[in-house]
């Protein structure tokens, strides 16, 4: 019979995948000889603790195996001998605790504890990536494996403290491979705080703010270092958005949830992480540079992404502190303020944010606002004239668009040159409308005509931002309600 040529013996010896599918064989097969076993009384007159002993053995074997695979052979033989002595390793703390009942609640938690910092020396030693990854997955399931009625909860944060730590240091200290691994806690780190949240949240809240607020610095730390080194410039970006949303929102959740005096401090503390962001941006970064130009290296795309979460969670502050319509105001003053400093630092992302939060602005005063209880009670009556809340809510938009209007009108920049004429026509379409809704009969009539005015005053003063063209169109629209509505249609009736 023709010999195997040694390049195909080593890629069915040393193939990655069939290393690792011969990993998961052995651990299932594991698995299977322990429950069948118990079942059938193959164990003969072994005592429980004999039987871990063996396993435990047969698991250290495997990785002894792994080592001497490493030295002669290759990597790849390598990584599913170790990935199979882990699992088999995994495997016997865990028949430890649940079915030979050797040990307790807290001893089998210390053993799954203990097998994945192995995992982790191994991951150091070999350079494996698949076996951090395997060491950090088995390391988030263990407290879920093993949990009882009466949890610890300050050593359940301290654990999964300690498995964050290990992931963060060793994407610190090495690039290649392990700076997945950061990724990989943050996802396990998500789901069991989610679990936790779910079940013991409310009671335990200061506790969880407290960690939860540890871990959140530890990523924005170990992401400012990578990007000083020049690493990960789109990941960094990527870790930093992920996990302060989710810090906040999970935070925010938990003490809205806990009691009614926590629910008004999440405006707070949202402003709290906002004056993080931003004073990281401007510490690790160049400044508000970062705001005016193209980031170009790995620290400043940081930088204008932590500016970027500073923004959000600033609007974010707003409307968890007011309510009604004083989150309306909070962001139209935002919007306003926004465009102030775009024009003052020559920021076109400063003037985007403050447009989209005027927007958020408008769009709220015709939704939510105009529906709000008490929106339509007339506060003062003139004739056919009535102001309410919502009308002058409704007017401080009116007067916001104007504003940012005049302030884009100085230097717009790029391609932005008829943004100010383009928000003159909305200001004056809003005041149609608040005219319909406020007023009846000739004063609506009348509030078109004012406007109109007011338009060609202003243009005859030099403000050129097509005040004349929305005078002229408002007046047409002027003439044509008086001809229709208040002439014919009146006698008519």
């Amino acid at each position: 019979m023709p010999t195997t040529s040694r390049p195909t013996l080593e890629f069915l010896i040393g193939g990655k995948w069939m290393a690792w599918i011969g990993a998961i064989v052995v651990v299932i097969a594991v698995g299977f000889a322990v429950k069948i076993g118990i079942d059938r009384g193959w164990w003969g007159h072994l005592g429980p603790f004999a039987r871990c002993l063996m396993i435990a053995a047969f698991g250290a074997l495997l990785l002894a195996a792994g080592e001497m695979a490493l030295r002669r052979i290759n990597s790849a033989a390598s990584a599913g001998l170790f990935g199979a002595g882990l699992g088999t390793l995994y495997l016997d703390s865990y028949a430890a605790f649940n079915y030979f009942n050797l040990v307790d609640q807290g001893g089998a938690f210390l053993l799954m504890a203990i097998v994945a910092l192995i995992g982790i020396a191994i991951t150091y030693r070999t350079r494996f990536l698949t076996i951090g990854v395997l060491s950090m997955v088995a390391g988030y399931l263990t407290p879920m494996l093993v949990h009882s009625d009466t949890p610890h909860h300050v050593e359940f944060f301290l654990y999964l403290t300690m498995l964050l730590g290990i992931s963060l240091v060793l994407s610190a200290i090495c690039l290649q491979p392990f700076r997945s691994l950061r990724y990989v806690s943050l996802g396990g780190l998500g789901v069991m705080s989610i679990l936790w949240s779910f079940s013991y949240g409310v009671t335990h809240w200061q506790l969880a703010v407290i960690f939860f607020s540890l871990w959140w610095g530890m990523i924005l730390v170990e992401s400012v270092l990578a990007a000083l080194r020049g690493q990960s410039a789109f990941g960094n970006v990527f870790i930093t958005l992920l996990s302060t949303a989710s810090y906040v929102t999970l935070t925010c959740a938990l003490m809205s949830a806990a009691s009614q005096s926590s629910h008004r401090w999440t405006g707070e503390f949202t402003f709290l992480i906002a004056l993080i962001c931003a004073s990281a941006a401007f510490l690790f970064g160049r400044g508000f540079s970062s705001l005016r130009s193209v980031p170009r290296d790995a620290i400043e795309k940081l930088a204008l992404a932590l500016w970027a979460q500073s923004g959000v969670l600033l609007a974010t502050a707003v409307a968890l502190h007011f309510k009604d319509y004083g989150q309306t105001i909070g962001w139209l003053a935002i919007a306003v303020a926004s465009i102030e400093i775009a024009r003052r630092l020559a920021s076109r992302g400063v003037a985007v944010f403050g447009l989209v939060v005027g927007a958020l602005a408008l769009a709220r005063i015709f939704t939510l606002d105009v529906l709000s209880a008490g929106a339509d009670t007339p506060l003062i009556t003139f004739y056919s004239i009535t102001i309410s809340r919502w009308s002058l809510l409704a007017l401080a938009g009116f007067a916001s668009l104007h504003a940012v209007a005049h302030r884009l009108r100085e230097d717009p920049p790029a391609h932005w040159v008829t943004l100010p004429a383009l928000l003159t026509c909305l200001a004056t379409i809003l005041w149609a409308i608040i005219c319909m809704a406020q007023c009846h009969g000739l004063a609506i009539t009348g509030g078109w005509l004012v406007c109109a005015a007011a338009l060609l005053a202003l243009e005859s003063l030099g403000h050129r931002q097509r005040y004349l063209e929305a005078s002229l169109v408002l007046l047409v629209a002027t003439a044509a309600r008086w001809l229709i509505v208040d002439a014919f249609l009146y006698r008519a009736s």
